[in-house]
């Protein structure tokens, strides 16, 4: 235990040890495990004074899409911003509305600001260039007045993570409840097949991989930082959570890791696996 513990991971019993052992398949979250789980505006469009109701819109919002939009928004133009004190109301995995002069301001996901799609498809010639990005959009009485496309840039290193655990013979797959372009992207940066690449996954859709595999007759190692990770984490036959994650996720984790490093405590975690004696 004394050397999981030096190399960043922490066991939480002897058969969480060993279950580690006989792992051939990796499976990854994508946000915050995979990637630094800091989303940054790398591309926007605005028009004439929409500054303030986006602002609004998005101010004190937990989600981190909302956060880095509203980071970049003070980054940017702080000093043009007037607070409107909008009654945000928050709308789960979908985004945020609140009501403007009669008029209903929303932002979010595509399909929650603009349930036909045309009011996006106008921009679809500029949005085609953003597919490998998280999009939000912004729209005022159905008329689309912004969008802000996202980027969460991968872990330094992730890369060579998945490159090893590949050279061991372990398959790497991602789980993540992301949307398919950015996790069509990360997987094309790290080397992961498209095939094993799942975005738009649900707790419950992560779990039923984890079991699909396992009814296969693998064994399945799953590694994740947030509660909607830890259905997965608990039925996985392996188990490492984040330490920067949720709690919940680490009470469902048999090991926990918490290095900054994640390749090298993965890596040392299944070595250590290996040299275990315990019956």
């Amino acid at each position: 235990m004394q050397i999981g513990l030096r190399n960043g991971v922490v066991f939480r019993s002897n058969e969480s040890l060993w279950a580690s052992r006989h792992v051939d398949v990796v499976a990854f979250d994508k946000t915050g495990t995979l990637t630094q789980g800091q989303l940054a505006v790398v591309d926007s469009f605005l028009v004439d004074r929409a500054l303030n109701l986006i602002a609004a819109l998005v101010q004190n919002q937990p989600h981190p899409v909302a956060k880095a939009v509203s980071e970049w928004l003070v980054n940017q133009e702080s000093s043009k911003i007037t607070h409107l004190g909008l009654e945000v109301e928050n709308v789960p995995g979908q985004g945020m509305q609140a009501t403007y002069q009669g008029f209903e301001l929303r932002g979010g996901s595509k399909s929650f600001v603009d349930e036909s799609g045309e009011v996006v498809e106008r921009k679809r010639e500029a949005l085609g260039q953003l597919a490998g990005y998280t999009m939000f959009y912004v729209t005022l009485g159905g008329t689309l007045i912004a969008y802000f496309a996202l980027q969460d840039q991968p872990r330094t290193e992730a890369f060579d993570l998945v490159r090893q655990l590949q050279n061991m013979g372990k398959d790497v797959i991602v789980l993540s409840g992301d949307l398919p372009g950015p996790v069509s992207e990360l997987s094309r940066q790290l080397g992961i097949p498209s095939d094993k690449a799942y975005a738009q996954q649900s707790p419950t859709q992560k779990l039923q991989a984890i079991c699909r595999l396992q009814q296969q007759g693998r064994k399945v190692c799953y590694i994740g930082d947030g509660s909607n990770d830890s259905p997965a984490l608990a039925q996985a036959d392996a188990a490492f959570a984040i330490s920067g994650g949720t709690e919940a996720a680490k009470g469902a984790a048999g090991a926990v890791i918490f290095a900054n490093d994640i390749q090298t405590s993965i890596l040392s975690a299944l070595r250590l696996a290996q040299l275990s004696r315990f019956h």
